[in-house]
């Protein structure tokens, strides 16, 4: 949407460690790339506990570039469930400080794209 800055994040599990991979991407609405973190955080082996610290990641990444209103999109739909739902989950913690820091910004969005859409931050 005009005016708003799109982040991508994913998040990717290593097969034979507790090591996530997460990484972000900050695009504004011509395409053009803002700035970008990729982070690896040791003692994760939950996939969607991954999913979830991406997002803390995107916030992030959205404060460093002093951003005030963005549209964090991922492929993992659980965990945009959670965001827009009082579901709680063995990450639910991790959801309640992004719900809190998503305060100090003007507008965030928290969408679901299809792995095909969110490109930009896919892990191999």
């Amino acid at each position: 949407p005009s005016g708003m800055t799109k982040i991508n994040v994913d998040a990717t599990l290593s097969n034979n460690s507790c090591t996530a991979m997460v990484v972000a991407i900050a695009r504004d609405e011509a395409g053009i790339i803002l700035g970008a973190s990729a982070i690896m955080m040791e003692g994760v082996s939950d996939p969607k506990t991954a999913e979830a610290l991406v997002y803390r990641e995107g916030l992030a990444l959205a404060s460093d570039l002093m951003l005030q209103k963005v549209r964090i999109a991922t492929d993992c739909a659980n965990i945009v469930k959670n965001m827009h739902g009082p579901r709680m989950s063995p990450y639910g913690h991790i959801i309640r400080e992004i719900k809190s820091g998503m305060a100090s910004f003007a507008l965030v969005e928290v969408v679901y794209e299809s792995r095909n859409s969110n490109g930009d931050a896919q892990i191999s």
